[in-house]
Order: C-alpha cells, then sequence, then structure tokens
C-alpha cells in the first residue's frame, strides 16, 4: 500500500494528458512494466491514445498468439471498448502469429490503416479474413515481406478488397505477372511498391505496373535478376503470345538455376496498354541493386523518370558510361546515387556526374569498386559535390590525391569507406580534422598506415562506427589513444591487427567511464590470442557489450 502511495505521488506530479502522451512514443515492454507499479499506472496504460501505434516486432520473441489476443483483448480504462479496435497501425513483424490471430484483429478492428506480418506464418484462410474484414477499406499499408505461402490469389483478393492500399510490401513472396496485373487494376493510389528478391514475375507484370499506377512515387526491385532492360523502355508492347522473344514464354534461367516461370497474360487486365505511355512519370525512388540483366537500364530511367531523387544500380555490372552520361542529362533532382560494383565505369561517367546538374545536391554516392576511375577525375567529382554525407569509395585502387581532396570539399561527410585506396599519414593527418561530423570511418585495408596515421582517428570526435583492417601499425597504445578521443564510440570492428595484445582492451575495463563509454558492439576478427582473452574479459566486466571473436 504504500509503495503504491509513492508511485501514484510521483505520477501525479505531471498532469495525465502529458503522461499519456509520453506513453504512446514508449516501445510495448516499456508500458507493460509501467502497469505494474500500481492501479493508477495501470488505468494510464489502457487509455485508447497509447493504443493507436502497437509496435511488437522488439519483443516478438515473448510473445506468442494467445498473448497478443490476451494483450489487445484488455478493454480501454477511458472507453469501454477492447484495445484492439482502436489500434490504427500495428506491426506483429516476426511474432508467432496464426490465422485465428489476424482472424481475431480483423473482426475487431473497424479502422486499422497499417499492419505488418513481415516474417509472420499466414495462411489464405488469414489472409481471407482481412479482404473481407471492414478495415480493408481503410487500410493504407501492408507488409506481408517474407511470406513465402503469398501467392497471386492471395494478392488478388487483398487488391480487389483494399482499393485505398498506398504502401505495399511484398519482397520475398510467390509473385507472378498475374499478381502485378491484379495490383495494377485495383490499386490506383498505391505509392510505395516493393517487389525485391520476387523471381517468377516477367518485364510485362513491370509495365503493367509503371503504365497503371500514376501516383507511384517508390518502385523497389533489389535482386530481382530475371528484369531486363525492356521493363522500363517507353515502347515496350503488350502483344500476343507469339510475338514475345522465347525468354519470356519460356522462362529465364538465373544463376543459381532457378526457372522463372512465366504465366499467360491474363484476359483482365487493367487498362488497354498496348499504346499506353508510363504514367509514374513522378517515380522518386528505383532500386534495381543486383538486377544483373540490366545494361541500358539508365537511358530508360532518364528518359522516362526525370524526378527521381534515389536511384541504386548497385552490382548492375552492365552499366556503362553512356547510361551514366544520359542520366547526368535530364536527371536533375537526384540526392541518393548507388553505383557501386559497377566496374564498367571510366572517367567520363565521373565526369558526367560531375558536370550533372544534381551533383551540388547530392548527398549519398556509391562508387565501390569503381576501379577505373582516377585521381584527376574524383577530385573534380569532390569539389562539384558539396552537400555528400555519405560517400564509398573502397576498392577504387587508382585513387591517392582524391583522398585529401574529399576533406577539402566534402566537409558535411558523415560516412566514408576509403577500403583500398592509396592513403597514407599525411593525408589521415590532414583528413579527420577537416571533417568534424564524420561518424563513420571504414578502412579494411590500412597496411600503408603508420601509427601517426592511424592515431589521427582520435581527432574524430563525433566517430560511432570504426572499422579497420590489415593495420599493421595499430597497437595497444594507438588504440588506446584512439578509444580516449572518440568517446562517441559505439561500433568497432578490428581485423588482422596482429600488433594488438590486449593491453587496450585492459584499460577500457579499468576505466570503462573515460574510454569509449557508449560502446555496444566489438568484433575482433584475426587477431592475437591475448586480445581474444582481454576482450572477453572487457565484456564481462561491461554490461550491455557485445564481442565477437573469431
Amino acid at each position: 500500500m504504500e509503495a503504491d502511495t509513492k508511485v501514484k505521488c510521483a505520477v501525479d506530479m505531471f498532469p495525465s494528458d502529458i503522461l499519456v502522451q509520453i506513453l504512446s512514443w514508449l516501445p510495448i515492454d516499456v508500458i507493460s512494466n509501467f502497469s505494474t507499479l500500481s492501479k493508477t499506472t495501470r488505468d494510464l496504460t489502457l487509455q485508447k491514445e497509447i493504443w493507436q501505434h502497437v509496435d511488437l516486432s522488439p519483443v516478438a520473441s515473448r510473445f506468442s498468439d494467445s498473448r497478443i489476443v490476451q494483450l489487445l483483448s484488455r478493454r480501454c480504462s477511458d472507453v469501454d471498448i477492447p484495445l484492439v479496435s482502436v489500434i490504427q497501425h500495428l506491426n506483429l513483424e516476426n511474432c508467432k502469429v496464426n490465422n485465428e490471430t489476424v482472424a481475431f484483429i480483423s473482426a475487431s478492428n473497424h479502422r486499422l490503416r497499417s499492419l505488418g506480418l513481415h516474417g509472420c506464418n499466414v495462411s489464405d484462410a488469414g489472409y481471407q479474413t482481412i479482404a473481407s474484414s471492414n478495415s480493408a477499406q481503410t487500410l493504407v499499408r501492408l507488409d506481408i515481406r517474407g511470406c513465402w505461402g503469398v501467392r497471386d490469389d492471395v494478392i488478388k483478393l487483398i487488391s480487389a478488397a483494399c482499393p485505398n492500399i498506398e504502401d505495399w510490401r511484398l519482397s520475398g513472396v510467390n509473385l507472378t505477372d498475374v499478381g502485378l496485373y491484379a495490383i495494377a487494376k485495383n490499386c490506383p493510389k498505391l505509392k510505395r511498391l516493393d517487389i525485391s528478391t520476387c523471381y517468377d514475375f516477367t518485364r510485362r507484370g513491370v509495365q503493367a505496373v509503371l503504365r497503371s499506377c500514376s501516383q507511384l512515387s517508390v518502385f523497389l526491385l533489389r535482386g530481382c535478376r530475371q528484369v531486363s532492360d525492356d521493363a522500363f523502355a517507353s515502347e515496350f508492347s503488350f502483344d500476343n503470345e507469339a510475338s514475345l522473344p522465347l525468354e519470356v514464354t519460356d522462362g529465364v534461367r538465373l544463376d543459381d538455376g532457378h526457372q522463372a516461370m512465366h504465366s499467360a497474360v491474363p484476359p483482365d487486365l487493367p487498362v488497354q496498354l498496348q499504346n499506353v505511355n508510363i504514367v509514374s512519370g513522378g517515380l522518386q525512388v528505383l532500386d534495381l541493386s543486383e538486377c544483373r540483366r540490366l545494361r541500358n537500364i539508365l537511358q530508360h530511367v532518364s528518359l522516362n523518370f526525370p524526378n527521381l531523387v534515389e536511384l541504386s544500380v548497385n552490382r548492375c555490372g552492365l552499366v556503362d558510361d553512356d547510361g551514366v552520361c544520359a542520366l547526368a542529362t535530364t536527371c536533375r533532382r537526384l540526392r541518393k546515387l548507388d553505383l557501386g560494383h559497377c566496374s564498367k565505369l571510366t572517367d567520363n561517367a565521373i565526369l558526367a556526374i560531375a558536370n550533372s546538374s544534381f551533383a551540388p545536391l547530392l548527398e549519398y554516392l556509391d562508387l565501390t569498386v569503381v576501379e577505373l576511375m582516377t585521381d584527376k577525375f574524383a577530385v573534380c567529382l569532390a569539389s562539384a559535390c558539396q552537400q555528400l554525407t555519405t560517400l564509398y569509395l573502397g576498392g577504387c585502387t587508382q585513387l591517392k590525391v582524391a583522398v585529401t581532396a574529399v576533406a577539402n570539399f566534402c566537409r558535411k561527410l558523415e560516412v566514408i569507406s576509403l577500403t583500398g585506396c592509396g592513403v597514407d599519414d599525411m593525408s589521415m593527418l590532414h583528413f579527420f580534422p577537416a571533417l568534424p561530423q564524420l561518424r563513420v570511418f571504414i578502412l579494411k585495408s590500412a597496411d600503408g598506415l603508420g601509427a601517426a596515421g592511424v592515431g589521427a582517428i582520435k581527432e574524430a570526435k563525433k566517430l560511432r562506427v570504426l572499422m579497420l583492417g590489415n593495420c599493421p601499425s595499430l597497437d595497444d597504445q594507438t588504440m588506446t589513444v584512439i578509444a580516449r578521443g572518440c568517446s562517441n564510440l559505439q561500433e568497432i570492428t578490428l581485423f588482422g591487427c596482429k600488433q594488438l595484445k590486449g593491453k587496450c582492451f585492459q584499460k577500457m575495463a579499468e576505466e570503462h567511464s573515460s574510454l569509449v563509454p557508449l560502446l555496444k558492439s566489438f568484433k575482433l576478427r584475426s587477431c592475437s590470442a591475448e586480445s581474444a582473452k582481454a576482450l572477453t574479459d572487457l565484456a564481462s566486466k561491461r554490461k550491455g557489450l557485445s564481442i565477437s571473436v573469431v
């Protein structure tokens, strides 16, 4: 009774509406713990405002289907209705959810706007209850990524029942052209579509979406290795099967031997598409990473999607200079450009980016393993892209002077990878003081650095993530200097640093309040046995520190 009185007094110090607002932003496990303090706190945690946004994914392992039903069946303290009926946004990612749980939620809630079932084991019967519920008309976001049981029948059912859906995440499901045609026909308000790692649709399904969903602004196709250039061509034609190339009618053989089976064009096309132009010209985000059949994709992108803000063609190894030049000519609003592992690109592409209208706007640029880029043109690029906050240059082995130029021109950098670049002590001594906002630094091959160059990392006062590899000059003393200077470090990964003997980790254990006090993760690879033992001892003394030693 005395404890309850003390809690009540503490709670009474704040207006209840303020407490409810605070609680509405807290994770579900914190709310659950708070509710056990007293009857007052329990009543507070049952107010309907707190339960409009419910995310159970952080505690998915602790919530069985029966416990979810039990939790959501509780009644609100301010209005006598079940909690489940007031939820507008519900995320059950990786929770142990079955059809009965989905049926309970669908039957009890008439206002649900967002539902996350990523990785949940729900069958057709569960999705049938979603489609037949009253909340189907209000649903604007549905996440069923990784639900391998989802097939075209489910897609057709939900798309017909949920005409207001704007954000649909379908990566990793069994989706063919039939499902994409249904989406194109029934989802005119669609703004975001994620069909990454879906291998059974063809260019025709992509074209149906692009020519029907006029509001589409985000289109994610990462890892769809069967997609070819003409899926994005303006002149694409939906002719009969006889006029289609053999690869379309017989399927596409993927690198891993997977056979993508293509269905015939269904009779209920959303529109007569033969002469309809792409209407998704307002597309702002396009992710085509690992779509390795793409060759002339940037020419099609520049023609059809001039308003792009983010574009990724990472690991599309056939992309060449001509495509980048076309992109630089027409796309004037790009903020993020990922050309990582496009190894055919040369200085001509780099110069085109530097001279483009979007260069002064770029905030993110990935040029990983663009090995043909030279110092001269990389310096031009750095001088043109002064708003960059993220830059990946790993594997650009010809760069030396450009590293200093990046520090001179790109003062807003927060993330950079210089793996494989020609860094030396002089460039590093200049590099870190020039970049006060640097938060992530990656250098996996630091064999050219001496103790002075490595020690210069201590000047990166805001550094949170450090990854160093093959650095013979990194010894215990230098690591201690870095730890003392970079007090905000949260993640450290070191591999091949054999000069470390573990004394730096002993100091971290002794001076935990001054040496990297925020450290959460430490990974050690191919280092000495003494270092591995010292790091294990450090983890035993620092609560919350996760370590990995190989």
